[in-house]
């Protein structure tokens, strides 16, 4: 076998790799792609809506110190839940549009929670290097959490944009639990705490006086 053939016999085994590789990495893109589309499909974004508000509903039932509650609930169930449907109404023939703004969703709703378990761990962790890891986190995820709000409300208008600029002013004793907005004041203590005060009343048994 002389050196050419020799060569030739390495480079169309080179062929041969450099196709196999190009394949591969065409396969993989191709499965990204589809599990990209499976994670923001119609389908998909309403299953976890839907459980995210069951989440959100029974913690605070329950009163969890994490849950989503007050202002971030009320911005969540009167502003973003209908810009969100408003904004993926009018993005139905840009699916790249969609997709981006379904993932904008699905991030949201994620970080609503996380943010609450990072800024309670903030406080409660007993290492201080823990507590100051979730600080920083709390804090970058309240920056991500706002920067979508703002991209919603600039997308629906600038009626929307002032609604939550006054919505953000608002004192957090304004808002129950479930995120009904009322007067300043209003709500200074939370609802699940008047809920157990008045289960205990009710179950407490009424006070019998002897008669002297």
């Amino acid at each position: 076998m002389n050196n050419y053939t020799l060569l030739g016999i390495v480079l169309i085994g080179l062929f041969f790799l450099w196709a196999w590789d190009l394949r591969q990495k065409e396969q993989q893109a191709k499965q990204r792609a589809e599990a990209e589309e499976r994670g923001t499909s119609e389908e998909y974004v309403i299953q976890q809506q839907m459980t995210f508000e069951k989440r959100l509903h029974d913690g605070v039932e329950i009163g969890l110190p994490v849950a989503v509650r007050g202002r971030s609930a009320h911005i969540y169930r009167y502003l973003m839940r209908g810009w969100f449907n408003k904004l993926a109404a009018q993005s139905r023939y840009d699916q790249p549009k969609l997709r981006k703004l379904r993932k904008d969703w699905l991030i949201y709703m994620e970080m609503l929670e996380t943010s609450r378990t990072n800024n309670f761990l903030s406080v409660e962790s007993r290492d201080q290097a823990a507590r100051e890891t979730h600080g920083r986190q709390a804090e970058k995820e309240k920056v991500q959490l706002a920067a979508i709000e703002d991209a919603f409300a600039e997308g629906i208008g600038s009626e929307a944009v002032e609604k939550l600029r006054e919505i953000r002013a608002r004192t957090w004793d304004s808002f129950s639990d479930e995120g009904e907005l009322g007067a300043e004041g209003q709500y200074r203590i939370p609802s699940y705490l008047l809920r157990q005060i008045e289960q205990r009343r009710v179950k407490s048994p009424p006070s019998h006086h002897e008669e002297t």
